[in-house]
């Protein structure tokens, strides 16, 4: 069933804040809540089968039901966005929720999901599961070796597919070239094949090298509160 379009701002009160060291183990393995924990084994399978071919054209795909996630980073905090939208070619979304944030890790090279992951599990509470998450960047940095997506794949569980707008040399990432562009952007995924998942951001909305709603997500965490203290 559709549902309707609105903003939920989240305060992150402690039932929806996953601490770090419920993140990381020792052993590096990640350790959720029961909130943002992964689905039972039964229900991790995406709601629409269709979702794991490539569903251009097909009867399914408007059904798909799809967020895109983004976070911007204030001199204290960060504002995390997401956009819920159905089916690839969209042009609209049907919900949105902004969380500010209050405290974030600080930037760690070679380790920054440690400070974005928390914040994408935030804003993602805020609305229905989705069957795709996309996320600004790359889901595996090399072979075995995940990037935000691939934490949040493993963290969130589904499908999670990575747009990143400038090349990592060690990711083995689908180049995708929209529009007139010829500067393309790199897709990277778990739960399914990089090269569907490529299609699948080849046919989303918009003329341009970044798809409409890609671009509306990054300016709404961007333009949040912009007055405004981030919750606490």
């Amino acid at each position: 069933m559709p549902f309707h379009c609105h903003t939920a701002a989240c305060s992150l009160q402690q039932k929806n804040t996953v601490e770090l060291a419920e993140i990381d183990g020792q052993d590096g393995a990640h350790r959720m809540p029961p909130q943002f924990g992964r689905l039972p084994v039964q229900e991790q399978t995406p709601r629409h089968a269709g979702i794991l071919s490539a569903t251009e054209g097909s009867s399914t795909d408007s059904d798909v039901l799809i967020t895109c996630v983004d976070v911007d980073y204030r001199d204290r905090g960060a504002v995390a966005a997401g956009l819920w939208f159905r089916g690839w070619s969209a042009a609209e979304a049907d919900h949105q929720a902004v969380c500010p944030i209050a405290e974030v890790a600080e930037y760690e090279p070679g380790a920054f999901y440690r400070r974005e992951l928390l914040c994408l599990l935030n804003v993602l509470a805020f609305g229905p599961r989705p069957d795709v998450v996309i996320v600004d960047g790359y889901v595996w940095l090399s072979v075995g070796v995940p990037g935000l997506g691939g934490h949040l794949h493993t963290a969130f569980g589904g499908v999670v597919v990575g747009v990143a707008k400038t090349r990592f040399a060690s990711a083995s990432a689908v180049a995708v070239c929209r529009g007139n562009s010829r500067s393309p952007l790199f897709v990277t995924a778990a739960g399914v094949d990089a090269e569907v998942a490529a299609e699948w951001v080849s046919a989303m909305h918009g003329s341009y090298r970044v798809p409409t709603l890609l671009k509306r997500v990054d300016a709404l965490a961007r333009g949040a509160c912009q007055n405004a203290e981030p919750l606490s």
